[in-house]
């Protein structure tokens, strides 16, 4: 047993020393290297809208408050339906009830009722026409819109090759400027970045076409940006 504890030892004070070693290397002994960070970003029309629709309702009864509520939901979900859309693009979020006092003694009851839907529209030129309608069937909470883009991951993987080009690119110049040219990757890191889709407001589409006052939303353009760090050997000259 203390034969073991003794070879234990000094198996990891050998690592303890090579890792030192390791670190203290000369200068002339680390490889030449020459890093750089590339970026790339791509751009695309919208192609999805979502909104969420919030219900609320109020009233003196538990159950009152609650029917009134879930009508109002049955009649935005009907509406959305007859618009086209999917059933599995309507999602309820939250469905709360909740009772709150209008004295200390807890004698004046006032329930409420509150609703989240979720909704995505995959005609973006219909959401002021949908919002429209929605208010006349009595929904009032509407929150959005928010654009987004079906292909946003195939654009993340295009932006991303573009990226390595763009580094090996920047790697290069820098090489020719001292006469020198650079070898294979020796490290690649791939960066986190804002592939969630930045709304650039190059451009504006009126969504209510028959409306003279001009474009009432600005659709814009999405922006999806990447970037990668690499490392390439710098050969000598």
């Amino acid at each position: 047993m203390k034969n073991s504890s003794l070879f234990f030892l000094l198996v990891l004070s050998l690592a303890f020393l090579n890792s030192g070693y390791s670190q203290n290397l000369p200068m002339s002994q680390l490889p030449a290297l020459v890093t750089v960070t590339g970026t790339a970003k791509l751009y695309t029309e919208p192609d999805e809208v979502h909104f969420t629709i919030n219900i609320n309702t109020e009233g003196q009864d538990l159950l009152a408050a609650k029917q009134e509520n879930a009508a109002l939901a049955g009649k935005a979900i009907k509406y959305l339906r007859s618009q086209g859309v999917e059933e599995r693009h309507i999602q309820t979020q939250y469905l709360n009830v909740s009772v709150q006092y209008r004295n200390r003694e807890k004698t004046s009851p006032r329930y409420i009722a509150n609703q989240s839907i979720k909704v995505c529209l995959l005609d973006v030129s219909k959401f002021e026409e949908v919002n429209i309608g929605l208010l006349k069937e009595g929904i009032t909470g509407i929150n959005g819109p928010n654009f987004k883009s079906s292909k946003q991951e195939e654009l993340l993987d295009k932006a991303r090759l573009k990226a390595v080009v763009d580094a090996r690119e920047k790697a290069e110049a820098l090489a020719n400027e001292l006469g020198q040219q650079i070898g294979p990757a020796y490290s690649i890191t791939d960066v986190q970045n804002n592939g969630g889709g930045n709304l650039v407001y190059g451009r504006a589409m009126a969504m209510d076409m028959e409306s003279s006052a001009g474009p009432s939303i600005a659709i814009g353009e999405l922006s999806v940006s990447h970037s990668v760090t690499v490392a390439f050997h710098l050969l000598p000259q």
